[in-house]
C-alpha cells in the first residue's frame, strides 16, 4: 500500500540541485562544520524547515489521525524543529537525551530520556513518532522495540535517503559522526517490520534539504516534493498487527 518509489527522469532537476547546493554551502557556511552546534543554529520558525515539516505532518495525516486529542511521543525531539509544529496540532510529549537540546526546544513538555529506554508503560500513546533521528542511535531495532511498545497503534519513522545527493554531501562534508549513517528505504522499512510492526506506507520524498535553502529558494523546494528513488529522506508508517 502506497509504496510507489516515483518514475521520474530526473537530469534538470539534478543539475539544479547541485548548483543550488553548492551555493547555499558557500552562503550558510562560516567555517569547519560543527556537527551538533552547527545543526541547532537553524531554528524551528526559518521559512524552509516550516515548509517541510508542515507538508511532513500532512504526509503523515493522510494515513494516521493527528488531532487535537492525539497523543504523540515524539522521541529524538532535539532542538525542536519537528516539536514545535507538531505541538499545535496534538497532545505532543518530546523526549531527547541531550539536556542541551532540550533547554532550546521551544516546547516545554519534553523530558530528558533515552530513546531505548523508555520509561512509559505499554500502549501510553497513539502514536509514536522518531523524525531524523535513527541514524544517531547505535542500537536501532533496540529503539523501534521500544517505540513500538509505548504505541497504541501507530509508529512513524522518517529517516534520511543514503542515495540522495545532498546527504551524500552532508557525509562527505563531515556533518555526521558515522561514515555511512543513512538508510536505504528497503532498510528502513525492514527495520520496522523487525518489531513486529505492520508497515502501511512507505515514501520517498524531497530533494533539497531544508537546512540549506534559502528562503528565495522555498518555491523550489516545494516543486521537487514529489516521491522519487533519489529522494531527501524516507517516511515509513507502521501500525501494530
Amino acid at each position: 500500500m502506497g509504496r510507489v518509489m516515483g518514475g521520474y527522469d530526473l537530469p534538470i532537476a539534478q543539475q539544479i540541485l547541485h548548483v543550488i547546493y553548492v551555493v547555499s554551502i558557500v552562503c550558510e557556511s562560516t567555517g569547519p562544520y560543527e556537527r551538533e552546534e552547527q545543526w541547532s543554529s537553524y531554528r524551528h520558525d526559518r521559512s524552509s524547515i516550516t515548509a517541510d515539516i508542515t507538508h511532513f505532518i500532512e504526509l503523515i495525516r493522510q494515513d494516521v489521525p493527528l488531532n487535537a486529542d492525539t497523543s504523540v511521543l515524539e522521541v529524538g525531539c532535539g532542538w525542536g524543529i519537528t516539536s514545535f509544529h507538531l505541538a499545535r496540532q496534538c497532545r505532543l510529549l518530546g523526549v531527547d537525551c541531550s539536556p542541551e537540546n532540550l533547554r532550546l526546544n521551544p516546547v516545554r513538555t519534553v523530558c530528558l530520556m533515552d530513546a531505548i529506554r523508555l520509561g512509559f508503560a505499554d500502549a501510553s500513546f497513539d502514536v509514536v513518532l522518531a523524525h531524523h533521528v535513527l541514524h544517531h542511535i547505535v542500537d536501532i531495532q533496540a529503539a523501534l522495540s521500544e517505540m513500538a511498545r509505548v504505541s497504541r497503534r501507530y509508529v512513524v519513522v522518517a529517516d534520511l535517503n543514503k542515495w540522495n545527493p545532498v546527504n551524500i554531501g552532508f557525509v562527505l562534508l563531515g556533518a555526521e559522526e558515522l561514515p555511512s549513517p543513512y538508510f536505504s528505504a528497503k532498510c528502513l522499512e525492514k527495520a520496522v517490520q523487525g518489531v513486529g510492526m505492520r508497515v502501511i506506507r512507505r515514501r520517498t520524498w524531497g530533494m533539497l534539504s531544508p537546512f540549506l535553502v534559502q528562503r528565495a529558494l522555498v518555491p523550489l523546494q516545494r516543486a521537487l516534493w514529489f516521491e522519487q528513488p533519489l529522494g531527501l529522506e524516507h517516511l515509513v508508517i507502521a501500525e501494530k498487527t
